[in-house]
């Protein structure tokens, strides 16, 4: 439980769901300031599977949403007909084009190919609804957004127009067979909890080697730290890396 900053050890703790269940929110608090955690075995409320029925558990299966990867490809086959795929340019970044797209849509391409001929699709950031995934995690006091919605008295929040909070700060994603991320610094540095519901996610995190082994602060990777030229220079010595293989039911706190 202990780390010892500058050694070899491992930058992941490594828990159970029932060893987890046991520790004291400061102690969580005190593991997350320089390591990750990862956690085995959590409860999942459904047996999801790849269809609509809980696609839809977790996003509206005929709204437009984002999906990376070789959507476009998929296009020729079933977007010209109905013109349903499209493309939307991010309006900060206009060489950026994010193409869009419906979860049944989704369904239907990753279901008419075969596993090894099917492109790898990604619908990424998939606002959460109240009726949606229960998270299993014990510490709401972790997550200050699950408290303050909480501590709202009844109907004050229809009165006085309070926003609901959880559709900005949770999301999903449904992805095919070899849907892969670039390296990337989830939610601008904040702390990020991923569950998975069903399948695998193979994930590589980064930390860095150095005096400060904190890895709390959204500067823990350094001022010059560039996900897309981790490879230059000296960085490969400036960075330990490390891979996970989560299955479902793991929890990974980053």
């Amino acid at each position: 439980m202990e780390y010892i900053p500058g050694s070899e050890q491992s930058r992941i703790y490594v828990t159970s769901h029932s060893e987890f269940s046991k520790l004291h929110a400061r102690d969580v608090q005190r593991i997350l300031r320089q390591r990750l955690i990862l956690v085995h075995g959590n409860p999942i409320d459904f047996d999801y599977g790849w269809d609509l029925d809980s696609f839809g558990r977790i996003y509206d299966v005929d709204k437009r949403t984002t999906v990376h990867g070789g959507f476009l490809s998929c296009q020729l086959i079933f977007g010209l007909k109905s013109g349903s795929v499209g493309t939307k340019f991010d309006a900060y970044k206009p060489q950026t084009r994010h193409h869009q797209g419906t979860l049944r849509e989704l369904h239907k391409i990753s279901t008419s190919f075969s596993k090894e001929e099917c492109p790898p699709l990604n619908a990424i950031s998939l606002s959460s609804h109240k009726r949606n995934l229960y998270f299993p995690c014990q510490f709401g006091s972790l997550a200050s957004h699950e408290v303050a919605q909480s501590r709202i008295p009844s109907g004050y929040d229809d009165v006085f127009d309070v926003p609901e909070l959880k559709v900005h700060m949770e999301w999903s994603l449904i992805g095919t067979r070899g849907t892969v991320s670039s390296l990337h610094m989830d939610s601008e540095g904040m702390g990020t909890a991923v569950v998975v519901l069903k399948g695998s996610k193979y994930w590589i995190a980064v930390t860095r080697f150095g005096e400060d082994d904190f890895i709390c602060s959204v500067d823990s990777l350094g001022p010059s730290w560039n996900p897309y030229f981790v490879n230059e220079g000296d960085n490969a010595n400036r960075y330990r890396f490390e891979g996970m293989h989560l299955q479902q039911g793991d929890m990974l706190w980053v």
